[in-house]
């Protein structure tokens, strides 16, 4: 009875001491992988007052009024989801390799280029470039340092260099003003559009706060800027990847780390 005892209490204690050593706590775990988003704005050149953030609403009246683009009804650009995998060298340094989805819908157009004339039967018409759009996947290799060498829990400074494939489309649209006893109406045709694709390098630096909020999760929040050089400006175009030297981009993020 007693060596049955023995044996069972020798048993549990070599159980605990395995799982003890078979259990890496948090700040043992060396990777990190998560996702999030960020309220965003582009800012800088013509880029940036075209790309701002801004919310929109679509306000025309379909019943006098007709728009060829009429959607999206409502949102907020630019979106932007986050996407990151990094590994932790120590308690003040760290290295991760992050991507995003950026797209903004709707572009405001500082110099829609308005050109105007006359149809048959006395109609009206103007043309402008309008409803322009962009889509950008930036990718940065980053590094981190945590100067009081508390990573899950310690105030971060980043710095990181990459590039971004940024996609631009803008249509030339034509409205014709109808007039009948009672009111004024329109019509909106398009007549074509004009799109651009390029690569871009850039840097980023920022800085923010790392915290735990579970077992095995981590929360970050900071303030980046990036910025991206275009080596192939042209001017006189009317897509602002082409006009703008220089793209800039700041940023409130906020992202969901698992630790492993």
């Amino acid at each position: 009875m007693g060596k049955g005892i023995l044996s069972i209490f020798i048993f549990l204690q070599s159980v605990f001491v395995y799982s003890q050593t078979t259990t890496t706590p948090d700040t043992e775990k060396k990777f990190y992988t998560g996702f999030g988003t960020s309220v965003s704005s582009y800012i800088g050149e013509d880029f940036g007052s075209r790309y701002s953030i801004r919310s929109f609403f679509n306000n025309y009246d379909s019943y006098y009024n007709q728009s060829y683009n009429s959607n999206p009804a409502f949102g907020v650009f630019p979106l932007n989801l986050q996407f990151n995998f990094g590994y932790r060298f120590n308690d003040k340094i760290a290295t991760e390799l992050e991507t995003s989805f950026i797209w903004h819908a709707r572009g405001y157009m500082t110099n829609p280029d308005f050109q105007t004339g006359t149809l048959s039967g006395g109609r009206y018409y103007s043309d402008r470039y309008d409803y322009s759009s962009m889509m950008a996947v930036p990718l940065f290799i980053n590094m981190k340092y945590s100067p009081f060498g508390e990573y899950y829990n310690s105030l971060i400074f980043k710095t990181g260099f990459g590039f971004q494939y940024v996609s631009e489309s803008i249509d030339r649209v034509r409205k014709i003003y109808e007039e009948s006893y009672y009111y004024t109406y329109f019509t909106e045709y398009l007549l074509g559009t004009t799109t651009a694709s390029k690569f871009m390098p850039g840097i980023k630096i920022g800085a923010g706060y790392l915290g735990e909020i579970g077992d095995g999760f981590l929360n970050e929040t900071d303030i980046t800027y990036t910025l991206f050089f275009n080596n192939n400006k042209i001017s006189g175009n009317p897509l602002a990847i082409n006009t703008s030297g220089k793209i800039g981009m700041i940023s409130l993020n906020t992202r969901i780390y698992l630790v492993f």
